[in-house]
């Protein structure tokens, strides 16, 4: 693909690039591929803060299920002996960067973390100082 790619003037992406190793993406890079899709990663990166940051507040992880449930963003990302009752974490781990311009998201959890935005931005910093680190030694 890559060749191809330069054979036609053309830059290269790969679109399913997250949640691979820093060294695989070097590899890819090295190899002449131009760019490569990790937002998803990212996505996670966000879900995660949100989940450490509620970790100690039961109601907040609760409602961030319920919000992430009902939105049924999960559904296609999961088997089929998925049970989202038991496997609470993991269903907001799939969907929760899928609610967070609901309403209800912004209204009943984002306005209770105080900083949450600034957590974010440095969790997100570290990921991408890695990469850059990775790529530019």
């Amino acid at each position: 693909m890559v060749a191809v790619a330069k054979q036609n003037n053309l830059k290269s992406k790969e679109h399913n690039g997250d949640y691979i190793s820093e060294e695989l993406i070097k590899l890819k890079m090295d190899l002449g591929l131009d760019s490569i899709n990790i937002a998803p990663e990212f996505g996670l990166i966000e879900t995660d803060t949100y989940l450490n940051k509620i970790k100690k507040r039961r109601d907040l992880f609760d409602k961030f299920w319920q919000i992430c449930y009902n939105s049924k963003k999960w559904v296609k990302w999961v088997s089929k002996d998925f049970d989202p009752i038991h496997q609470k974490e993991s269903l907001v781990r799939i969907c929760g960067h899928y609610v967070f311009s609901d309403s209800e998201f912004l209204k009943d959890i984002k306005s209770e973390l105080l900083g949450i935005d600034r957590l974010i931005k440095i969790n997100i910093k570290k990921k991408l100082s890695s990469l850059h680190r990775m790529i530019n030694p």
